[in-house]
């Protein structure tokens, strides 16, 4: 459920044997100096600065070397131990349960029936309040400066970054992420400090469905099929849908034989404004029939994410 957490405190020391990297910085508008201190590993970025400790980290990594598998609310203790014992081994004496949550990113992993590109134009039309949205590197983000929400393709990012992590072959994973961008925002959700996440791990379910359901608050409710869709259709043209489409009966003939039926009933003129009426008429027809299929692919990934356990 949880990945990307980003902390910070005031309260720490540094031991003379530390394994960081320290660096000289010098304010501009004083001429002042102040040293800085990082470390980056695949699994944490440590900077400390003037204005304290921030670690960013991601919480499956921490247990199991990459962001794919979400961590079950009893790992979550665990994978906070083996971050305290490695910015132990850093050097860095602190105590986590003091941090205050900066970031917290909330993910939910939905297979699909089919391939992620079949629904880019869904995933591209979904955005929260008050975001702009972009596309993401294989995917679509809707973001803000508090907060944004990201569906992309996962099984394509971890296999670009060559990262081993299950043997599911087809990319007909979407991963579903909230990320929480400030304090004030994780604050608003009622988390301030890191000790507080594991009491509120169920209210930080709620809170992934809430957002969620804002993104998906469309209305494709209902059974839909070629049927409706037609009724539809008729519903909308009225009177001038039994003009529009009298030819639907003869779609689906092969082309030539029916083009040589009309040439014997019709003159030449006529076989070629019948057959040039008939692709008019399909590819409008298609326009409902995508409709059809747009609502059947928004409804499975809306139940998929609103429905399944995070």
């Amino acid at each position: 459920m949880l990945d990307t957490l980003s902390i910070g405190t005031s309260e720490f020391d540094i031991s003379r044997e530390n394994k960081l990297i320290m660096r000289v910085d010098t304010y501009n508008e004083t001429n002042t100096s102040f040293k800085k201190y990082f470390f980056n590993s695949e699994e944490i970025y440590l900077t400390i600065d003037d204005k304290g400790l921030r670690l960013h980290f991601s919480l499956p990594k921490l247990l199991y070397k990459n962001n794919f598998y979400p961590i079950k609310e009893k790992d979550f203790q665990i994978a906070i131990d083996n971050l305290d014992e490695r910015i132990r081994d850093l050097g860095v004496i602190t105590d986590l349960k003091s941090f205050k949550v900066m970031r917290l990113d909330i993910f939910k992993n939905v297979m699909s029936d089919y391939n992620f590109n079949i629904y880019s134009d869904i995933l591209r039309s979904l955005e929260l309040k008050r975001t702009h949205k972009r596309d993401y590197i294989d995917g679509f983000l809707s973001s803000n400066t508090n907060r944004e929400i990201c569906f992309y393709n996962k099984i394509k990012e971890m296999r670009e970054n060559k990262e081993r992590f299950t043997d599911i072959k087809e990319e007909k994973i979407i991963r579903g992420e909230l990320r929480l961008l400030k304090h004030r925002e994780v604050k608003k959700n009622n988390i301030t400090l890191l000790k507080e996440i594991p009491d509120k791990w169920s209210d930080l379910k709620e809170v992934y469905k809430q957002y969620i359901s804002e993104v998906f608050k469309g209305d494709m409710n209902g059974d839909i099929d070629k049927e409706t869709i037609i009724l539809e259709m008729i519903k909308k043209e009225k009177k001038k849908a039994f003009d529009k489409f009298k030819y639907i009966p003869l779609f689906n003939i092969e082309r030539d034989k029916l083009k040589q039926a009309l040439s014997d009933v019709y003159q030449k003129r006529d076989v070629y404004y019948i057959l040039k009426k008939i692709d008019r008429d399909k590819k409008e027809l298609g326009k409902y029939f995508k409709s059809l299929e747009y609502r059947k692919l928004y409804n499975e990934i809306k139940d998929k994410f609103l429905s399944e356990e995070i």
